[in-house]
Order: structure tokens, then sequence, then C-alpha cells
């Protein structure tokens, strides 16, 4: 059931510099959905237009079945966390918590149960008369999620939450946050610029660039199947190899042919002779080849061992291209490696529009299907 509706939105500034362009999205009840993408692409804007803060010039915001577009931040009934926590300096964790409630008129029970519930779920039971100074940034930004508890709204908002905190904290508090919205059962809209916490923590992501919006799908779906290159390179770590290769006969090749594709039937048919193509292919879905007639070569730049991964740098022409390879390999400086292509996951897009041109794995299916029904 749809909880959040967003109808047309739209939002320019008074110099005309347009920030945000014909959102529409619906968010479901008790959904945890992640708003993505680079600095500036307005996805903190947008969150702040559903929270209020920001003026609608365009379109409409509906929250549990209400147009709230023109309400007053108080009467969009949502919580909010902030990427600077936002707690008063001079009160204790308690005060901070429950500050706002007593506006609402609550028994000194229910301000107590709605206290009692929000430490417990936060683990803050120990830290309830320190301040703010006194407290780790993992404590301060769990006293702002109590706070938002303690409010007991439908919906929180979430901005940058974690991004002052270190690489291990983020972790955790990403797993924390997640079984929290479980628990609760409440409706997050949560923002990010890391596409490691949209991937992990969203039910469905909202890919943002230039004040509009990309692809709307599970992480899993924009992942496999990206709706143009923006997004294939901006989700994914490493990020996604990209060259341009031309259709000749049944293959995508480059000029020097270092690069061969073979093409399906229906791809080719899809694609004129001598047709520009980008091609994108995920840094996992290149395989070491002892074959010199494979499908892509290069020389080796630098290696980085993980461990439980390789990856590898290597050069192509003018392009620098990555390999994630399983396990530890060893290569050298300079040396000449060969790749086999996972044909399955390769991605093509138009040159002048940068949309994806078809799904690889659809058209082969057909074809599967075509074939054994002859």
């Amino acid at each position: 059931m749809p909880l959040i509706q967003l109808q047309h939105l739209s939002k320019s500034y008074e110099n005309h510099e347009k920030v945000l362009s014909d959102i529409n999205l619906t968010i479901d009840d008790k959904e945890f959905f992640v708003l993505v993408g680079p600095s500036g692409c307005g996805k903190s804007t947008l969150l702040r237009m559903i929270a209020g803060l920001e003026t609608v010039r365009g379109g409409d915001i509906y929250i549990d079945g209400r147009n709230v577009s023109q309400l007053s931040p108080q009467d969009h009934n949502i919580s909010m966390v902030f990427q600077s926590y936002a707690l008063f300096p001079h009160l204790s964790v308690r005060e901070n918590i429950l500050f706002g409630l007593d506006t609402k008129k609550l028994s000194k029970k229910e301000l107590q149960d709605r206290l009692n519930e929000a430490v417990k779920l936060t683990n803050l039971e120990e830290y309830m008369d320190r301040r703010p100074k006194h407290l780790s940034g993992g404590q301060r930004q769990r006293v702002a999620l109590a706070r938002a508890i303690a409010s007991r709204r439908k919906v929180c908002l979430m901005d940058e939450p974690l991004s002052n905190l270190d690489a291990e904290l983020r972790e955790k508090m990403r797993t924390q946050i997640k079984e929290l919205q479980r628990n609760l059962g409440i409706t997050i809209i949560y923002v990010t610029h890391d596409q490691t916490e949209a991937m992990t923590m969203g039910d469905r992501i909202a890919v943002l660039n230039d004040g509009a919006i990309q692809q709307v799908g599970t992480p899993l779906e924009v992942y496999n199947n990206p709706a143009n290159k923006f997004v294939a390179g901006f989700i994914g770590t490493p990020k996604m190899n990209f060259f341009t290769l031309n259709r000749l006969g049944n293959v995508l090749t480059d000029n020097n042919h270092e690069v061969n594709i073979p093409l399906t039937l229906t791809q080719v048919n899809s694609l004129s002779q001598h047709q520009a193509v980008k091609l994108g292919i995920r840094p996992e879905h290149l395989h070491i080849s002892e074959v010199v007639n494979s499908h892509l070569a290069g020389t080796v730049i630098n290696v980085e061992q993980l461990g439980n991964e390789t990856i590898v740098i290597f050069s192509y022409l003018e392009h620098k291209m990555v390999a994630k390879l399983k396990g530890q390999q060893s290569f050298e400086l300079g040396q000449k490696i060969y790749f086999e292509v996972d044909l399955m996951n390769i991605h093509l897009f138009e040159i002048t529009t940068k949309q994806r041109i078809f799904d690889i794995k659809q058209v082969s299916m057909a074809e599967d299907v075509l074939a054994n029904a002859k």
C-alpha cells in the first residue's frame, strides 16, 4: 500500500537554476527506500521537500493519502535524522530523546514508556545522563535515532546519517538501522551518496543525477539491469569498464581487433553494420584466459591483493580497466594478459542517448526458446 506519493515534483531557485525535474515516486508502507546519487544531484533537496523544509513550487506530495505540499513541517507528521545528528549540547541523552514530546500532552507514563523503548532498541541505557560531548560519533547517531523512535511517527527521513562515522562503525550502524526499521515497522526514506549503503540497506533504491530520477528498482535489479550508462557506472565497486566498439559482421570489435565480442542473431539484427556502441563490462565478469585469441587483451598496470580476491588494473589502448578475480593470483607489471568476457553479462549503450540498448539475458533466453521450438 502506498504511504508516500510524489507527483511531478520540480524545484527551481530564483536564478532559474533547476534542482529537480518532474520527480514521480511511490513509496510503500514499511519500506526502506534509498535515494542515492552523487553530490549535487538533488537528493537532499528532495528529502527536505518531503519534510516540508523546502518550498514546493511544482507538483504534489502525499503522505498517508493527505496532500502536504503546502503544509508546515510539523504537519507532515514525520521524524528526521540528520548527518550532523542535531542534538542539543546542553541537554542529556534522556532530555534529547524526549525533546519536543512535552508539547504532545503525553502522560508521564507514556513518556517513560517511549523513552524506555527507544533506549532499549538503541542500546543507550547506560548513557542516559551523559551530554553529547561525552559520546562517540556512533553513540550520538544512536541518540538521534532514539529520538526518532520515541516520536512514533510512521515515516522517518534520514539525510546521510552515517557519513561522519569511520568505516567500521558505518558498517555496524547500517545493520542496526535496518534491523530497527524492520522491528518498528516504519517507513524510512534514506539519502546517501554511498552506493554500498544503498545496495545493502534499501528494499528499493532510486538513482538520481542532475535533478532527475535515472532508475528505480531493487538493488539487484538496478545492478544487473542498469537503465543507462550513468547508472551502470555509478552502481558497483569497482566501477564498470566502458569502451566504444563497432559492429563488424557478427562481432563487436575495435579498430585494432584487440577486442572481439561475438553477437547473437538478435543483436546483429538490432545493430547496423559499423554501428558504434558503448560496451560496459563489470570487473567480476572478466576471466583470465590462456588463449591469445580471446575476447580482450591488456597490459598489467597494478595488482591489488585483497586476500579473498585480486584486483587487476590493466591498460587496453588508451583505457584503464579493472578486473576482479577470485582468490589470490599473481601477475607481473607490464605482463600481457588475456580475458574471456562473460557474454551473458555485457551491457550495450547508445552512444548519443547513453540509454541501454537491450537486455542481453532476455535476448539469449528468447533465442533459446525459438531454437528449441524448431
